[in-house]
């Protein structure tokens, strides 16, 4: 039962180890076009919430207005984001580097600003409310 528990304590290592019969990566073109459609889909995110956001300051009231304000830096940083991983992945692809090309941070982060940016629109209505 030991030599079970033993094996899932073991942290996991994601980068294989190199071949010796291996030659040079060999970069496939579905590489890129995954890169680009994640990217699109960064965009479509941003353009969303975005999207609430001016519907918020067009059609909300002052406690809205907050909230639009945040939605809108939180879509701009999405965008940047975005745009960041896309040209980080393009030139791991571009070198043929090894290794995994996401990043596991960033998912956890966006998710914690935006479940604060909401939070702030809830505690903002039912406080200030007019």
């Amino acid at each position: 039962m030991n030599d079970i528990l033993e094996v899932y304590r073991e942290p996991i290592n994601h980068q294989r180890e190199p071949n010796a019969f291996e030659g040079p990566n060999k970069v496939q073109p579905k590489s890129y076009f995954a890169n680009e459609r994640t990217f699109l889909r960064w965009m479509n995110l941003s353009v969303i919430l975005g999207a609430v956001a001016i519907g918020l300051l067009n059609f909300g009231d002052s406690v809205s207005t907050v909230s639009a304000v945040f939605l809108s830096i939180i879509s701009l940083g999405i965008m940047l984001y975005g745009l960041y991983l896309f040209r980080w992945r393009a030139g791991k692809i571009s070198r043929k580097e090894t290794g995994t090309y996401d990043d596991d941070n960033a998912l956890r982060v966006l998710t914690i600003i935006v479940f604060v940016a909401l939070g702030l629109t809830f505690a903002f209505k039912f406080t200030f409310n007019e």
